[in-house]
């Protein structure tokens, strides 16, 4: 008799926690289809520091000031970006979980919406964003 009332209360459990689950796949959409429109395409970093323009981000490079080896320019694109809306949602699963979330934030307040390489706290404003689906996301989960 003890075993089915708790197999009772867990699947009434569920079924009102499928409401929530619901609610909160709908919140990290709408931050994912936003981030993706705003940040989309800009998390970028070209190997050679000295770069300012993602076009320029090509050719060769001496691999150091002395040295007479060279190697290739590479615009490479950050492990956690918002190219697209699955990364997005990958993007905002790490941040709902503030592991590493003020990473995010400083890239995304280092981002420049022109053919401009990232340039450090060029765009301040883009944290609100991230503490704003921090807030959010920790009320909805806790």
């Amino acid at each position: 008799v003890g075993l089915k009332i708790v197999v009772e209360t867990l699947f009434r459990g569920f079924v009102k926690m499928k409401t929530v689950l619901v609610f909160g796949f709908f919140v990290f959409l709408t931050f994912a289809v936003v981030g993706v429109q705003i940040f989309g395409g800009h998390f970028m970093k070209c190997n050679d520091d000295s770069i300012t323009h993602k076009e320029d981000c090509r050719g060769w490079m001496p691999r150091d000031s002395n040295s007479h080896i060279f190697e290739r320019r590479t615009l490479s694109t950050l492990v956690y970006n918002f190219d697209n809306v699955f990364f997005a949602l990958v993007s905002l699963f790490v941040t709902a979980t503030t592991n590493k979330w003020t990473e995010l934030q400083w890239t995304a307040m280092d981002i420049n919406l022109t053919r401009l390489l990232p340039q450090t706290n060029h765009a301040p404003y883009w944290a609100v964003y991230f503490v704003t689906f921090v807030c959010i996301s920790t009320f909805l989960w806790v």
